[in-house]
């Protein structure tokens, strides 16, 4: 087994490679423990001193994709958050991403509204709505892995809150990426609602999309950079929504291949639930 070999994260700091990590990451996506066995034996001889972490990832994830059957699926969802940060460029398909994930626990939901402000009119990304609450959503994507929301978002939310305070009850920031520790800080001082990546344990974004089986379409490897475009062009943000996309493919023998994969996809995901 490796030792002392450190690698390089996304926001340039290293730190020691940790198998437990591979190993906690693979056993979220599904894996057994042949399989993460497999993997450790084809990742260990190929890490090298100062790699990245997204040489890593790549290194697990051809492992994975290489199995055939179950790894394809797998590779899928142990890719989720690359997969998220791909349905970029823009940040309209992960304002759908989020509302789509909400309706699925119980709110209901709204995107991008025009409302006027005690002094200024705002645009709302997520409007969301359970019981006597309604949420004020600030849905913030980055396509950048590595990247951190930070107290700069935090305020500003707060600020638009204040302007809107007699339409909503609660300020709730939604993110792909993790936040500093500072927006935890003062989240928790300010009553604001976050959901990052890794934020809050137990309700995180990774948490809450293993919860609720909602896999972004980019999740499925086998779509192509054009294909899933057009998908998200046309709001298909969800493996789920692929059998309303039929009008979109010219070849029907890729679409209905693709149709396979993706119940094979959920089915895998389920099975791998079971296990748990």
């Amino acid at each position: 087994m490796p030792s002392n070999i450190n690698i390089r994260k996304a926001n340039g700091d290293s730190e020691k490679f940790s198998p437990e990590k591979v190993i906690s990451s693979l056993k979220r996506s599904g894996a057994n423990k042949q399989e993460i066995k497999q993997v450790l034996r084809d990742v260990y001889p190929n890490l090298r001193e100062g790699m990245k972490t997204e040489d890593l990832y790549h290194l697990v994830f051809r492992s994975l994709d290489q199995v055939g059957g179950r790894g394809r699926y797998i590779a899928g969802r142990y890719s989720l958050k690359k997969a998220i940060s791909d349905l970029g460029p823009t940040g309209f398909p992960f304002e759908q991403f989020v509302s789509g994930l909400l309706q699925q626990i119980g709110y209901t939901t709204e995107t991008n509204l025009i409302l006027q402000g005690d002094c200024v009119t705002h645009e709302i990304d997520v409007s969301a709505v359970k019981g006597d609450e309604k949420d004020m959503i600030e849905a913030k994507f980055h396509k950048k892995m590595g990247y951190k929301t930070d107290i700069k978002t935090a305020l500003y939310v707060y600020a638009r809150f204040l302007d809107l305070n007699s339409k909503y009850t609660n300020a709730w920031i939604f993110t792909n990426t993790k936040i500093t520790s500072e927006v935890v800080k003062y989240s928790l001082c300010r009553g604001i609602k976050v959901t990052s990546w890794d934020y809050p344990n137990g309700n995180s974004l990774r948490e809450l999309v293993d919860r609720t089986h909602l896999h972004p379409i980019t999740s499925l490897i086998e779509i192509d950079s054009i294909t899933r475009q057009t998908l998200l062009d046309h709001n298909i943000i969800f493996i789920k929504d692929l059998p309303k996309a039929e009008f979109l493919f010219k070849n029907q023998k890729k679409y209905f291949e693709l149709c396979r994969i993706a119940e094979d996809f959920s089915k895998t995901h389920l099975h791998t639930q079971s296990e748990k």
